[in-house]
């Protein structure tokens, strides 16, 4: 028996320590299969062709990881593999691919193939099928997802996933310079996985991302942005550093990228560790871009196919940061000006503004303090928390238009500075002018 590097979770095999290596290099072992892919395989397989999961589903689970996706790559044809199965979608039936549905969740199903020419360093020109699941392993970039595993044979490990898995090493299947001239995009994975992971990349695939890195012109900004996330939330944001370091990230962000790979940015990237996801990924990309403008920063993630939620929250941080003249050199645990702030901000981003800062260094608890009892006290902040709507101030003779909302932000100014005049007939008083 040999000892496996220990992963963080040990719920999974390699998580328990211990594989059993067989003769042929392959390995008698049991992975859990959910249901539906058991299925799926073994219709397959009864119906005489070959059929096993394999990639990252593999890797996951040999880490102790609960894999998100399971993919399956089988010896059958598409058109045969759409006979065997009732509910089918051809997802990239071109290259091989169905997707299976089964309770209404799909799983790709692919034919073992060989690439042709990537033209393009990103898509193969053509495919060609093959029975022979070898060369289908061949094709596939790090040695950690060449790994394929059927229940009856085990684990098939042709180029060595095992042991780079058994020793935290990310290493190219073959030669590197071939699988990154085949696709581009392999560069940034390879930097992602190691964040993830916390791998090591190994001495030849390293240099060979640093000789490929200008093929990332080719690749688009969407997918690079996604890379990108991962890697800053992964549980080693600071391997941003690495872009830098090989020598991708004028590829990545090429207007602002000397002022977005620095060690200050991944030092709060680490320390930004919220146990909400979406909370977290805002806080960091936020870091990431921390020497940036707001304005610069809104400018440059709409370039990265950033969402709108997500660029309008990290450049409003950077907005409100520590020294911005929106709040005047800093929070103050005051509660008049922590509403007025929140006016601006909103609650969503005005929390995220508070995490930023802690991430920074900044001693915030005061300020948090005073900002959670204005939240339990229901302090308005906004017109939508005010006792009044806009109905009752026509009602009470304020012509409709323009004046009703000037009057309600009026109003909204009033309660801000003084909670205890947020009543209705109070406001009401102040809209007439009678207090």
């Amino acid at each position: 028996m040999r000892m496996l590097r220990k992963a963080r979770q040990v719920n999974g095999l390699l998580g328990q320590g211990i594989l059993i290596l067989m003769d042929e290099g392959s390995t008698k072992i049991k992975i859990e299969l959910p249901d539906d892919v058991r299925f799926i395989l073994d219709t397959i397989r009864h119906a005489g062709y070959e059929a096993c999961v394999v990639g990252g589903c593999v890797r996951d689970s040999l880490l102790g990881k609960e894999p998100e996706d399971w993919d399956i790559t089988t010896s059958a044809l598409p058109l045969q593999i759409k006979s065997l199965f009732k509910n089918t979608v051809d997802t990239g039936i071109k290259h091989g691919t169905v997707m299976v549905i089964r309770s209404k969740r799909g799983y790709e199903v692919t034919t073992y193939r060989i690439d042709g020419e990537y033209i393009d360093g990103r898509h193969p020109e053509s495919v060609e099928f093959t029975p022979v699941l070898g060369e289908d392993l061949k094709r596939r970039d790090f040695t950690i997802n060449a790994l394929a595993y059927d229940p009856e044979g085990g684990i098939v490990d042709l180029f060595g996933g095992i042991p780079d898995l058994e020793n935290g090493i990310i290493r190219a299947v073959g030669d590197p310079c071939k699988r990154f001239e085949e696709d581009a995009l392999r560069i940034m994975r390879a930097v992602r996985f190691s964040a993830q992971l916390s791998f090591d990349i190994e001495e030849n695939t390293r240099a060979a991302i640093s000789q490929f890195a200008p093929n990332l012109k080719m690749v688009s900004a969407e997918r690079k942005r996604v890379e990108l996330e991962k890697t800053i939330c992964s549980d080693n944001p600071a391997h941003v550093c690495e872009y830098r370091k090989l020598g991708l990230s004028e590829y990545i962000v090429p207007d602002v990228w000397e002022r977005c790979f620095g060690e200050g940015s991944a030092a709060v990237m680490e320390a930004a560790d919220d146990a909400d996801p979406d909370k977290k990924k805002l806080i960091r990309l936020a870091a990431f871009f921390m020497e940036l403008g707001p304005e610069e920063c809104a400018h440059v993630m709409r370039k990265m196919t950033f969402d709108n939620r997500s660029r309008d929250l990290v450049s409003g941080i950077l907005r409100f940061r520590s020294g911005s003249p929106e709040t005047q050199g800093g929070l103050e645990p005051d509660a008049p000006g922590i509403r007025k702030l929140l006016v601006k901000t909103g609650r969503e981003l005005f929390e995220l503004i508070l995490a930023f800062r802690e991430a920074c260094g900044e001693d915030m608890s005061a300020v948090r303090g005073v900002y959670e009892q204005v939240i339990r006290q229901g302090d308005a902040f906004s017109i939508t928390m005010l006792d009044i709507k806009g109905d009752d101030l026509i009602e009470a003779g304020i012509p409709k238009g323009r004046q009703v909302g000037e009057t309600l932000n009026m109003l909204l100014d009033k309660v801000v500075e003084d909670p205890e005049l947020n009543k209705k007939e109070t406001l009401l008083m102040i809209a007439r002018g009678e207090l």
